[in-house]
C-alpha cells in the first residue's frame, strides 16, 4: 500500500472506540491502522498508553488470531515474560484451536466461573 493510499474503513464498527482489561490494565483498541506499518496486521504498544492497533483491512479469522496475538504480547510485557514471537505464535494458534473446536465447553466455562461460590 502506498503511504498516500487511504485504508478501507472498518468493517466491524462494534470495535471503535473500545478497550479491555487485562492483568489490571485497560488496553484501548485502535482500528484505523493509523498508527501501523502497512506491512504490520496489528501491534501491542505499552507507552505511553497500552493500545492494540489492529489493521481496518483484515477480516474474520485473521483478525481475532491477530486480535488475540497482541492479547498475548501485553500479558508478556506486562509480567516480563520473554517470549519469542514463534511462541507467541504457537499460544495463539492452539488459542484459537481450543476456542473454535470446544465452544460448548468454553460457554459453560464461562457460566461455571460466574456462578457464586
Amino acid at each position: 500500500m502506498l503511504e498516500n493510499e487511504k485504508r478501507n474503513p472498518c468493517a466491524y464498527p462494534e470495535l471503535r472506540d473500545r478497550s479491555v482489561n487485562l492483568c489490571g490494565h485497560e488496553i484501548s483498541i485502535d482500528i484505523t491502522g493509523d498508527t501501523l506499518d502497512p506491512n504490520d496486521f496489528g501491534q501491542y504498544v505499552c507507552h505511553p498508553s497500552p493500545v492494540i492497533a489492529l489493521c481496518p483491512d483484515i477480516r474474520g479469522r485473521i483478525l481475532v488470531s491477530t486480535f488475540l496475538h497482541e492479547i498475548l504480547e501485553a500479558i508478556c510485557e506486562f509480567y516480563y515474560l520473554e517470549l519469542s514471537e514463534q511462541e507467541i505464535r504457537v499460544l495463539e494458534i492452539s488459542l484459537i484451536d481450543f476456542v473454535k473446536n470446544n465452544p460448548k465447553i468454553l460457554s459453560d466455562l464461562v457460566r461455571i466461573f460466574d456462578e457464586k461460590i
